[in-house]
């Protein structure tokens, strides 16, 4: 939620989990699970500004990755 309301009270702020297992056993080596977390960080931050999976999935084929 970008916005919150008076009413909403006392809200602990939102939160990204990423999971560590998965990762480190999908990656390569250590600049692969660099990646991976930052394009899953990139990912779940675009869904929190309202995008839908497929809006995602579309901003991901055009984005631009910058190296380390």
């Amino acid at each position: 939620m970008t916005e919150r309301s008076v009413s909403d009270g006392f809200v602990l702020p939102d939160r990204i989990t990423i999971f560590q297992g998965p990762h480190e056993r999908l990656a390569r080596d250590l600049n692969h699970l660099r990646e991976m977390v930052e394009d899953t960080v990139w990912h779940e931050v675009a869904h929190y500004f309202g995008m839908d999976e497929r809006q995602v999935r579309a901003a991901e084929f055009r984005r631009v990755k910058r190296p380390f």
